[in-house]
């Protein structure tokens, strides 16, 4: 809850189909809580969200970046939007990431700012062109092809038939999922 004071009560969402500007970055600052006691880094975090939902899986038909009103809170817009800023830190280094994630909140302080602001932030910040980036993460209703790591990038993606080796559960997950309440059910 501490990030809603800089990712929710600092820079309010313009409307509520923006609702990824709070959520998603709130969720990826508990990785960055694991990452930083050592309970498995946001990578590994990210990698165990993505190995452990299938392409089918509902959870992949929620885009964050307009879950629409009945998906608002969805599992999806945290999950799927901490995701995203992995993917995005992957792509652009930790220097601009993280000067994205500090100036994010001094920019629009006091404001309201949407989604397609973030992106035009990021692309700003890093002088990277990121809309594809964001789009596959953000609105695209499927599983994308490849997960966040860049380990995995040149990856296909598995289907829900193939067998694969059961993914790492990062130490510090369990505490993390028992934050989504209600969320973690849909």
């Amino acid at each position: 809850e501490l990030a809603h004071q800089w990712y929710g009560d600092s820079v309010s969402v313009r409307d509520w189909k923006d609702i990824w500007v709070n959520e998603g970055f709130a969720r990826y600052s508990q990785w960055l809580w694991s990452e930083k006691e050592g309970e498995g880094t946001a990578q590994e975090l990210a990698d165990y969200v993505y190995a452990t939902r299938t392409a089918e899986d509902p959870f992949w038909t929620v885009r964050p970046g307009d879950p629409g009103p009945d998906d608002q809170f969805h599992i999806a817009v945290y999950d799927r939007g901490a995701l995203a800023l992995q993917a995005l830190r992957n792509e652009i280094g930790d220097e601009d990431f993280f000067a994205i994630l500090k100036g994010w909140p001094q920019r629009f302080a006091h404001g309201n700012a949407r989604v397609a602001d973030f992106v035009r932030y990021a692309e700003e910040v890093s002088g990277r062109p990121l809309a594809a980036l964001f789009d596959t993460w953000l609105y695209q209703p499927v599983k994308p092809a490849a997960g966040p790591s860049p380990a995995t990038a040149q990856a296909p993606a598995p289907s829900a038939r193939a067998t694969a080796a059961k993914p790492v559960q990062p130490k510090s997950w369990k505490r993390i999922a028992a934050t989504n309440g209600v969320h973690e059910h849909r």
